[in-house]
Order: C-alpha cells, then structure tokens, then sequence
C-alpha cells in the first residue's frame, strides 16, 4: 500500500584497506562516515509525473535520462517491478557527501532511493533485494562495483568484505582509540576509469598484479587483527603499507602524494588513498585529537577540497 510520505537514509563510506584487490575477489575492510550522510525523501503529489529534485536536476523524470542515467534506471526497474509505472511522487535527495571523491556518494544514493520507493510503495523488500536494485545504479556509474560502497553505505559497524561471501561484521577492540582525518583533493576521483586502467593492466602483467593483489590481501588480513586487538601503531603501518602497493599500481597522483607526504611529516601513524584513486581522498591516522585538527588544518592550507575527522571509538559499540 502506497504511503503519503516515506524516507531513507544512508552513509558514507571509508575504505580502510583493499580497494582495487576487492573487485579480484580479496577481502576488503570499510567503514560507515555515520556523520556524512545521504536522505531521500518520496511524497505523493497530485500532478501526475514522477519529479526528481536534488543537487544537479530539479524536474520530471523524464527529463533526467541523460543527466542522472543511474537514477533514471533504478526507479524504472523499481516501477515496472510493483506493475505501477504511471505512478505519482516526487523524490528529493540531499546528501553531504562529497561526489566523485572515493567516499561512498552514488552508493549512498542508490541505497537510500532504492529503501524509500521499498518504504514508500509498502514492498517489504529485504536487504539482499534491495542490493539488487540499488546496483542497477552503481552499475551505470562504476560498470562492475564489488558491492562493497552498497554494504558499507548501508551498515552502522566496520565491515569484512569479499565478493561472493556473506559481508561479516568487524569487532574492533572495545578501547580502540585514534583519530581518521580524511581529506579530498581537487581532482575527482572516477571509479569507472580507475578499475577499468586496473584491468587492462591486470590482464597485460597477471603475474605481477596478482602480486600486487596478495600483498594487498595480506595488508588486510592484518590490519582486521590490528583493529580487532586495538594495536594503533600497527594498523598505521598497514596503511602504508596499502599506499605503497597502490602507488606500484600507478593509482596516485601528484596532489595525493602531497597530502599523504604531509601527513607522514606531521604526527600521522599512516596514511594512504581510500576509494579508486587517480584523484578523491586520502586519510591518515592520528592517535590524538590535537593531531587530528593540525592534520585537518595542514589538509586545508593544502588546498584540499574537503576534511573530515572521525574518531574511532565510534565503531567500538
């Protein structure tokens, strides 16, 4: 049954370690940005149409085909899937995520859209359903996601991913302490670009990526340990470790190799890309909060684009 109003909400997402590897079936370890969040909101409307509103279109549906092509499908496929498609609604997206940046934005949008036409049309979809939906989205957007972004975007706790496995919840030690300052340079980063340049360089020197993957895979194996054991310094060397595999795979850039430089040589225990890289975020590692903020505020004079600090102790609950 039709609601007059329904919402859904999703969250950011940080890749710790195992971008890249993941889409080669090696396991990978993210967690939700409780505090950067993505919110849809579907009202019924008496004109006829369904409209979209947000950021970068305000206008019917049919008119965004070619603008937000992602979006367009996933209410498509939604609509003839309930035998519906002369429905009337009107969806409005906010989001403080910043786009094309590694953090987990079309991820975030596809899931809350996908739960608020599931709340909204009184489906009672369950979550594995719901996946399906939302990555007829990511699927326009990045061609073959993992499915990591869409587990992530849409837990509250740490997550143990590998593709083809039931995703496990991280427990990470009960006093866990640390600090994540994440900062996001002026170049996007374009997930599609970076796993295809993977790829093609995965298929012309399999024996070296492959390489590269294990070394990634053990990285994280790690790293899980770490975390579970609350070893801070350790994990940090994780993550330069990760960094230094994903600059053999040609994934930096000058402005990236900027900021991680200036976080090694101001306090940070590591640093390293999160998401596809050739572009986006990195985050570094703190032990403190003072750190934190010196880091965030080097990250700024920097010219970094956007910065976030997420303490770790929130994922101990």
């Amino acid at each position: 049954m039709t609601k007059a109003r329904a919402s859904s909400i999703a969250y950011g997402k940080l890749i710790l370690n195992g971008e890249h590897a993941v889409v080669f079936d090696r396991p990978a370890l993210a967690v939700p940005i409780n505090s950067l969040q993505t919110k849809v909101f579907i009202t019924e409307q008496s004109r006829k149409g369904i409209y979209l509103k947000s950021k970068y279109f305000f206008g019917n549906l049919e008119d965004c085909k070619n603008i937000l092509p992602s979006l367009y499908a996933l209410i498509k496929e939604f609509l003839i899937y309930i035998e519906n498609p002369q429905a009337n609604f009107q969806v409005n997206i906010e989001s403080s995520i910043p786009e094309a940046s590694g953090l987990g934005s079309s991820a975030a949008v596809a899931w809350s859209l996908a739960n608020a036409l599931n709340r909204y049309f009184g489906t009672s979809l369950n979550k594995e359903e719901l996946y399906r939906f939302a990555n007829i989205s990511e699927e326009i957007v990045h061609t073959n996601p993992s499915g990591l972004d869409l587990i992530t975007s849409s837990s509250a706790t740490p997550v143990i991913f590998q593709k083809n496995k039931k995703a496990a919840k991280l427990q990470v030690a009960s006093d866990l302490k640390g600090f994540i300052v994440i900062a996001t340079t002026p170049k996007h980063g374009l997930t599609k670009n970076a796993v295809m340049q993977v790829a093609k360089s995965a298929q012309m020197h399999p024996f070296l990526y492959e390489n590269y993957f294990n070394q990634i895979e053990n990285i994280t194996t790690n790293a899980i340990e770490h975390l579970t054991s609350g070893n801070l310094s350790a994990f940090g060397n994780d993550l330069t470790e990760n960094q230094k595999v994903l600059a053999k795979m040609h994934l930096s850039t000058p402005k990236i190799d900027e900021l991680l430089t200036l976080a090694r040589n101001n306090g940070s225990l590591g640093a390293k890309i999160t998401g596809s890289g050739l572009g986006g975020s990195i985050f570094a590692l703190t032990e403190n909060y003072p750190d934190a903020v010196k880091l965030e505020q080097l990250f700024c004079q920097a010219a970094a684009n956007f910065t976030h600090i997420i303490a770790l102790k929130e994922y101990t609950n």
